[in-house]
């Protein structure tokens, strides 16, 4: 059912100032509103909809009508899809505003009808004056509209210009220019829409002008405020008249409030105690985006004692290794970029003076919570759960008994975990960590890090690194990371990984589960029934003692299987694959695979599922291969230590035991047998795919 008709009987109404709410129900519904507006007044109608959170009609479309029902004027779009029209009627009386929508658009919309302000001109005909101090009311009439106000410069005054507006939650985005007393802008003194204030020095003496343009913001009322900053406007002083204390380990924030300001803090140092001082970042903010031309430190007589340097991560400053001679206030002097003829907007930093003086603290049996220093500390966590927290510096934590939350931060630390299941956190720096008894979970973090796990079943990730990586007793969860690593599962049931590297990863005593992933890795699968994937590139696999099951995944792969009756495939690429003892299955995958035995050790009965020999498939398939890798992709056997065989490779094929059975081609080479499934032809065994080594 329609809200409201589409004609002069229409029940709604709209008063001036005032606002109406409605819905377009179906497609070309236009809603009717009653009002009485008089002659020679330019009122300003909004139809809104989702784009100002209006209601939700997307695109609206508002009219005017006169008191006969006659369309006299119309507007679509205004800021974004939301239309705002500028109507003066000729004669006071009735008029309707209809809301409609474009197109087939339905949804709920607002609709408001309100007396245009008067437009402040974009000239220096402007009678717009702005009093000192005093905040002056204005309007943007559409997304392009400027402004001009005057006021009265001088060129000895610093001004702090605000554009504001009273709703927090509306954008405003402006331009604002300085323009002398001919309304010729003056060069460099601009303040774009990243900041609405500002502060800046009379480019004249007599009139001048401030422009303030709309960059595309909503119609709305805003208010500029212009006034003198007659106080020094640093809230820090900028000498060792300051009364601003630096607490040391304790960080503050700074403002620079114009161009080149200088801030001076205080700061108590103990003679003999090292000390930093960092610039950094703001509170809350994650980089320094404020223009440093200084950072200093100054002796107790003001004379400079060190000036920073780059920090680590080039996001701040650093004033490092200080050692005073003797107790006194010192200064750290902050030094803002000047920038001639530019409005200077308000920059943030942060600062803090850090004692480097090593801190040693012992918890109690109960759970403590304990943070370390950027010294060199010791922290001992005993009994319980404890939370110990180190930063930077080369750190000893020992979180002793109870299931513990150890963070190494910054530094070459060492982390021992005591029994328990602990979390623990090297973070940067080459750490030695420890896990102890117990459910561990560990990551190493950046650096270089030596983990062992320990007993129990421990999780470890170590990180970007080169890491060594030990699990210990226990079914444990290891995975490398970036770096070159090497990872030992040691015993029990271990579930391992390499990650994204040329890895070496052992996996010790127990039934284990071994990844290489990415980089062409080592892997020992030891004792036990493992399952191992090499992943990507060139990885050598030997499984060991065991049933194991290893498959090399893309690469050029080796693959040795060892005593046992092992499961090999050598997936995508040239691989070469080798049983060892017990009865093998043997699978080459795609390309050109060898197949490797030993008469000179004791063998198997292996099998091999896909051996693929000229004659075998699409013939056509064979050249396709050949024009992409310059190889055809047959595969061969290579046989070891058969005395003579290399003199005489012919007379060792034709010693060798080769049968037709119904499983396939049966080739006896003397300690053990291979079945080549599937191949029913001797002939295809030539010296070409048969080698004697």
């Amino acid at each position: 059912m329609d809200d409201y008709s589409a004609d002069v009987e229409t029940e709604g109404t709209i008063e001036v100032d005032g606002t109406a709410t409605g819905e377009i129900e179906e497609s070309r519904d236009v809603d009717w509103f009653a009002t009485t507006l008089e002659a020679g007044v330019e009122y300003s109608i909004r139809q809104r909809g989702t784009f100002s959170d209006g209601g939700s009609l997307r695109d609206p479309f508002v009219f005017v009508f006169n008191a006969a029902g006659e369309e006299i004027a119309s507007r679509d779009d205004t800021f974004d899809l939301e239309p705002q029209l500028y109507f003066t009627p000729e004669t006071t009386g009735t008029y309707y505003i209809g809301a409609g929508a474009y197109g087939g658009d339905v949804g709920t919309y607002t609709l408001s009808l309100e007396i245009t302000p008067p437009d402040i001109p974009n000239s220096a005909a402007t009678e717009a004056e702005l009093t000192l101090g005093e905040p002056l009311p204005s309007n943007f009439r559409d997304p392009f509209d400027t402004d001009w106000f005057r006021f009265q410069s001088d060129e000895d005054t610093v001004y702090r210009l605000e554009v504001s507006v009273e709703d927090d939650d509306q954008a405003l985005f402006v331009f604002v220019d300085l323009l002398d007393g001919d309304g010729e802008w003056i060069a460099g003194t601009w303040l774009d829409n990243d900041a609405n204030s500002g502060t800046f020095s009379g480019p004249v003496t007599g009139p001048a002008y401030i422009a303030v343009a709309n960059d595309y913001s909503s119609a709305m009322d805003y208010t500029v405020t212009l006034t003198p900053v007659t106080d020094d406007p640093n809230d820090v002083p900028g000498d060792d008249s300051t009364e601003e204390v630096l607490e040391i380990d304790v960080p503050r924030d700074g403002t620079f409030e114009l161009s080149g300001d200088r801030d001076v803090y205080a700061v108590m140092l103990e003679g003999g105690e090292p000390y930093r001082f960092d610039l950094t970042p703001p509170s809350g903010q994650d980089y320094l985006n404020a223009q440093i031309a200084a950072f200093e430190l100054l002796d107790p007589s003001g004379e400079l004692v060190a000036t920073a340097g780059w920090a680590e991560n080039r996001d701040g400053y650093v004033i490092d290794g200080i050692t005073p001679p003797s107790d006194g206030t010192y200064y750290l002097a902050v030094t803002g970029s000047s920038r001639t003829g530019l409005f200077t907007r308000e920059e943030a930093y942060g600062i803090v003076a850090l004692s480097l003086s090593p801190i040693i603290a012992t918890g109690t049996e109960d759970g403590d919570g304990i943070r370390g220093g950027i010294g060199d500390d010791q922290l001992f966590g005993l009994g319980r759960g404890d939370l110990i927290v180190a930063s930077e510096g080369d750190d000893l934590i020992e979180g002793g008994a109870g299931n513990d939350s150890l963070f190494g931060q910054l530094g070459n630390d060492t982390i021992l975990g005591g029994t328990g299941d602990d979390d623990i956190a090297g973070a940067d720096g080459r750490d030695l960590i420890s896990g102890g008894a117990g459910n561990d979970t560990i990551g190493g973090g950046e650096g270089r890090d030596v983990i062992d796990g320990g007993e129990g079943n421990d999780f470890i990730a170590a990180g970007s690194s080169a890491d060594l990586i030990e699990g210990g007793l226990g079914a444990d969860s290891l995975i490398g990371g970036r770096g070159r690593d090497t990872v030992r599962g040691g015993d029990g049931d271990d579930v391992m990984s390499g990650g994204f590297a040329d890895d070496v990863l052992l996996g010790g005593a127990g039934s284990d589960e071994i990844g290489g992933g990415s980089g062409a890795d080592v892997i020992y699968a030891g004792l036990g029934d493992d399952t191992v994937g090499g992943g990507f590139d060139a990885d050598l696999i030997v499984l060991g003692a065991g049933d194991d099951s290893g498959s090399g995944g893309e690469g050029a792969d080796t693959l040795i299987g060892g005593v046992g009756s092992d499961v090999l495939e050598g997936g995508y690429g040239s691989d070469r694959l080798e049983g060892g003892a017990g009865d093998d299955t043997l699978t080459g995958g795609e390309n050109g695979d060898t197949f490797v035995f030993d008469a000179s050790s004791e063998g198997g009965a292996d099998v091999v599922t896909d051996f693929f020999y000229e004659g075998a498939g699409d013939e056509d398939d064979y050249y396709d291969y050949y024009y992409y890798y310059d190889t055809l992709p047959f595969d061969r056997l290579e046989i070891h230590g058969i005395d003579g065989a290399q003199d005489d490779p012919e007379a060792a094929l034709d010693a060798l035991d080769i049968s037709v059975t119904d499983a396939g081609l049966l080739v006896d080479y003397g300690t053990g047998t291979v079945l080549l499934q599937g191949v029913t032809d001797a002939s295809v065994l030539g010296i070409d795919n048969v080698i004697f080594v």
